[in-house]
């Protein structure tokens, strides 16, 4: 889901800058959003194969501010104890999937 929400995100954003002559600001706002909508949708529907239920989305959406909190906060932490970029990197990338799915299952798509 990951790969394929980068490149709407980016997809959107060139779209919206380009063809559309938005500042880059509001158009990366409307691109993150729309990419954070289709995660939602295919988060339900694939991942966690629940019907799609809007009123779950506002928990999505604060799950993916969270995440990407903890995303910086890493990056962060690596330049503190003085770890080479791509060090931090690697621990996102193997830390925040799992976080996510745990995050998500435990907030979002609850069991009922």
């Amino acid at each position: 889901m990951g790969i394929l929400n980068t490149l709407i995100h980016g997809g959107l954003l060139i779209l919206l800058v380009e063809w559309f002559d938005w500042t880059p600001p509001p158009a990366n706002v409307a691109a993150f959003l729309g990419a954070n909508l289709f995660g939602f949708v295919a988060h339900s529907l694939f991942t966690f194969q629940m019907t799609i239920d809007y009123a779950r989305y506002p928990r999505f959406l604060m799950i993916s501010g969270l995440g990407s909190a903890l995303s910086y906060a890493i990056s962060v932490l690596g330049v503190v104890l003085g770890w080479h970029y791509l060090s931090a990197f690697l621990l996102q990338i193997l830390l925040m999937p799992i976080i996510n799915f745990i995050l998500l299952r435990s907030f979002v798509f609850i069991a009922r």
